[in-house]
């Protein structure tokens, strides 16, 4: 055996299933440094194929869960008078549980992803797309580059004390979203100003605020008509709430 042929089948080798060449590959190795490193490089790969687990990780406790609705629906399988639409509602609820976690998840994410445009802004490396302090030209600027579906209201911070300086428009986790910015010289608050039909969860049609905090900072959401006022700042919240519990005005 030579150089050549043992590396067609060092694969083979290294899985033990050569056969009768096997003796003839363990003399070529005894004389072939070359194909003894190559033989390593073999079983090194085949190793790592065995050990690394390929497979992504599952949430926490999914896995119990669908073994166990599979436990229960076999036992239901032997009861003739199971209907067998049943034998399988268990499993659809672990489905619908491990649906409705990554949409949590994906709620979550967008809230964090709008905080990261708030540190942008508040740390001053947000490119506004216009600086000012008129809600009227700020909401011309997005009539003009907003797009179809983007709402044009600029709200009014000013009885909290908060003062315009501009906005943009901003890609937020696959969406179109447009930014007013608020400072009163020691906080900053970032205006996401949306439809209230893309809004990740319901809020009172009243126009209730609604104050929450992800990703380390404090949110206020205000349903206005069709549209949500999304505030969002590292103000600590007891303050946060102390002024804008009553809600904003929207122009």
């Amino acid at each position: 055996m030579n150089c050549d042929e043992y590396r067609e089948c060092a694969a083979a080798d290294v899985d033990g299933v050569l056969g009768a060449a096997a003796e003839e590959a363990r003399k070529h190795l005894e004389g072939c440094a070359a194909c003894r490193a190559e033989r390593g490089r073999q079983l090194a790969v085949r190793n790592l194929l065995r050990t690394r687990d390929l497979h992504p990780a599952t949430p926490l406790g999914l896995r119990t869960r669908v073994l166990a609705a599979l436990t229960e629906s076999d036992t239901a399988s032997r009861r003739p008078w199971w209907p067998p639409a049943l034998r399988w509602s268990a499993v659809a609820a672990v489905g619908v549980a491990a649906i409705l976690t990554i949409v949590v998840w994906n709620r979550q994410e967008a809230f964090v992803a709008l905080v990261r445009e708030y540190d942008r802004a508040a740390n001053g490396s947000l490119a506004l797309g216009l600086r000012t302090a008129s809600r009227q030209d700020l909401e011309a600027y997005y009539r003009e580059h907003g797009g179809e579906g983007i709402p044009l209201h600029v709200v009014d911070l000013s009885p909290a004390g908060f003062r315009l300086v501009g906005g943009t428009m901003a890609d937020v986790r696959g969406r179109r979203a447009r930014l007013s910015v608020y400072s009163d010289g020691q906080y900053t608050i970032v205006c996401d100003y949306r439809l209230a039909e893309s809004f990740p969860f319901h809020l009172p049609a009243n126009g209730e605020p609604v104050f929450f905090a992800r990703g380390g900072a404090s949110f206020c959401a205000r349903r206005i008509g069709d549209e949500v006022c999304l505030l969002v700042t590292r103000m600590p919240m007891e303050i946060f709430r102390g002024k804008f519990a009553g809600g904003a005005e929207s122009g």
